[in-house]
Order: C-alpha cells, then sequence, then structure tokens
C-alpha cells in the first residue's frame, strides 16, 4: 500500500511541476516567446535573466509581447540585428545589439512613435512583426 501511495505522489508532483514551470515562463515571457519562436519544452535551467530586448538609437527597447500581422508604411527600416549577447547577462549598450533575435533580424522604426520598433520574424514562410517598446 505505500508503494501504491508513493507512485501515485509522484505523479502529481510531476503535473505540479509543468504548471509552475508554465507559470514561471509566463512571467518572464518565456510563454510567448515559446508560442511566437516555435521553442517547445521547458527546460528550467535555461531560463533567462532579462526579458527580450534590442539597443538601437541610443535607447534600449523591450519586447511588449505584441505581433502584428503588417506594421505601418511610415516604419523605417533602420539596419540589423548586428550582436547577440546571452539573456542570462546584462543587455549592454552597443548600436544594433539583441539578448534575443538572431543576427540578422530586420528592424523596423515607428516613425510615429519614436518609442516604438519592430523586428520582422520569419517562421514557416510568414511575415510577422514583435513591438518593442522604450525601456531607458
Amino acid at each position: 500500500m505505500i508503494v501504491i501511495f508513493t507512485v501515485a505522489l509522484c505523479s502529481a508532483c510531476t503535473g505540479s511541476d509543468e504548471r509552475e514551470n508554465n507559470l514561471s515562463d509566463y512571467k518572464t515571457g518565456n510563454y510567448e516567446k515559446n508560442r511566437l519562436y516555435g521553442n517547445s519544452g521547458n527546460d528550467s535551467d535555461a531560463l533567462p535573466d532579462y526579458k527580450p530586448m534590442i539597443y538601437v538609437n541610443h535607447s534600449l527597447y523591450g519586447e511588449t509581447g505584441e505581433v502584428f500581422e503588417s506594421i505601418s508604411e511610415k516604419a523605417t527600416f533602420i539596419g540589423t540585428v548586428q550582436k547577440l549577447v546571452s539573456q542570462n547577462e546584462a543587455m549592454v549598450d552597443e548600436e544594433f545589439s539583441s539578448n534575443a533575435m538572431p543576427l540578422g533580424s530586420e528592424l523596423y522604426l515607428d516613425e510615429t512613435d519614436a518609442g516604438i520598433i519592430y523586428v520582422k520574424i520569419l517562421k514557416e514562410g510568414r511575415e510577422t512583426y514583435a513591438e518593442y517598446a522604450t525601456i531607458q
């Protein structure tokens, strides 16, 4: 009887851990990132310390979680991500650096609101744009 109870208790713990990992992903922004970029599985040892950020135009921008099918015609291409920084390290104040977006990701400035930039995401042959807002 003790063996049966132990197995049942361990099964309950596994489900609880998965829910806690999902909640942790949501709080750190990984839940949305995993959904957007197709990352699967939760490796709790690899959770980032910092939210997705980009440094451009002498400003630090943070991911808002908003993704759009298209952006305004007034949005201007300003360059591409040139340096990738680990999400477990402090973000650098170096132009066209990111701690989340791959090298070469296209960046667009919203001409109507300089506090917003967009990053083009290509996934499964489809273009979308992730929004980043000034945080510094």
